[in-house]
């Protein structure tokens, strides 16, 4: 009998530790938004924008000199030119502003959702607006990641354009202006 009511008493202890050890819910969601700006974050750190930057003077100059030396145009080479020409609507220097503005979007946000479970930790908010609270960091954290996939997107447009479609320039360019270069 004096086993089982240790028993009960250890377990009752383990209950009751790892109940007040476990973070609320809302340190959880907290946690799980902050884990999706940090990825985002490390995203955006990958981004190369000196690589941008060599893709989109590779294309000034494969434009400038396709418009000088090649006369007609085939079916395949415009719809390839008009793909190619995707990558002057993301002009190069608001990309970079972009960029930089994504960074401290991203850092802003951070440093907001850590001062919010500081507060949560702290009870220094009512029970009642703690969800009010989080619906609006995950709709501030919905919104960055929309502009953050957008600005990806545009990165990734130019690098792979650049990427498929600047040796067949190179090429038609070489085999049109025969030495006008």
């Amino acid at each position: 009998m004096d086993q089982l009511k240790r028993i009960r008493q250890l377990l009752i202890l383990v209950v009751f530790i790892s109940f007040y050890s476990c973070e609320s819910k809302s340190e959880l969601r907290i946690n799980d938004l902050l884990k999706q700006l940090e990825n985002q974050k490390k995203n955006l750190d990958l981004i190369d924008l000196s690589q941008l930057e060599a893709a989109f003077n590779a294309f000034h100059y494969n434009i400038k000199n396709i418009n000088r030396c090649v006369d007609s145009f085939s079916l395949e080479l415009g719809s390839t030119l008009n793909y190619y020409k995707g990558i002057k609507k993301i002009k190069p220097g608001e990309f970079g502003v972009k960029h930089h503005a994504m960074g401290l979007k991203i850092s802003n946000q951070i440093k907001q959702l850590e001062w919010l479970r500081k507060d949560l930790k702290k009870d220094l908010l009512p029970n009642d607006s703690i969800p009010i609270f989080l619906t609006l960091e995950e709709r501030n954290v919905t919104n960055i990641s929309m502009d953050f996939k957008r600005h990806y997107y545009d990165y990734q447009y130019v690098i792979n354009s650049h990427d498929s479609l600047d040796s067949y320039f190179k090429n038609i360019i070489a085999n049109s202006c025969n030495g006008v270069l």
